[in-house]
C-alpha cells in the first residue's frame, strides 16, 4: 500500500485471491480510466510493480519460472469451458455455443505448436486491469 499498487496479500482460493481493504480508496470510473494522464500514470505504475516485483516465498508454490503458465493456464480455461452443457443462464449458452469453442481450442494448439517458438519469452497480460480493478487514492 505504501507505494499505492495494493493492500496486504490475504490468501488465495479456487476462482482468484483475497486482498486486505484499502479505507478510503475508491474504484477508477471509466472516464478516469480513459484520461491520458491517469492511464499515463497506470503505465509508470504497473512498470515500477514489473522491475521490483519479487515473489513472496509463500507463493512459490504457484509460481515457476522454469515453466511458462500461459499454454497450460489457457488449456485449463479451454477444457473448463468446454465442460460446460449449459452455463448459467440461456442466453450465456447461446453465446458460448455462437463461439464455436472447438474451433477457438483448436486454434489455440496451432499457436501454441506452430506459431509461438518454444523457447518464446511470453508472458500474461494484465487482462483484467480495468478501471474497476483499480483503486484510486484518497
Amino acid at each position: 500500500v505504501d507505494q499505492c499498487i495494493a493492500d496486504k496479500y490475504l490468501g488465495r482460493f479456487a476462482n482468484g485471491r483475497l486482498e486486505g481493504w484499502l479505507d478510503g480508496f475508491r474504484p477508477l470510473s471509466k472516464e478516469e480510466f480513459a484520461d491520458a494522464p491517469t492511464s499515463d500514470a497506470i503505465a509508470v505504475q504497473m512498470a515500477n510493480l514489473h522491475a521490483s516485483f519479487v515473489v513472496p516465498d509463500y507463493l512459490q508454490s504457484f509460481h515457476d519460472p522454469s515453466q511458462p503458465a500461459m499454454w497450460t493456464q489457457l488449456h485449463a480455461w479451454m477444457e473448463q469451458a468446454l465442460s460446460y452443457e449449459q452455463f448459467k443462464t440461456e442466453a450465456d449458452t447461446d453465446r458460448a455455443q455462437k463461439l464455436n469453442l472447438n474451433q477457438i481450442k483448436a486454434e489455440l494448439d496451432h499457436l501454441e505448436k506452430e506459431i509461438v517458438p518454444a523457447d518464446a519469452a511470453v508472458a500474461f497480460c494484465h487482462n483484467d486491469l480495468l478501471s474497476a480493478n483499480i483503486m484510486k487514492c484518497p
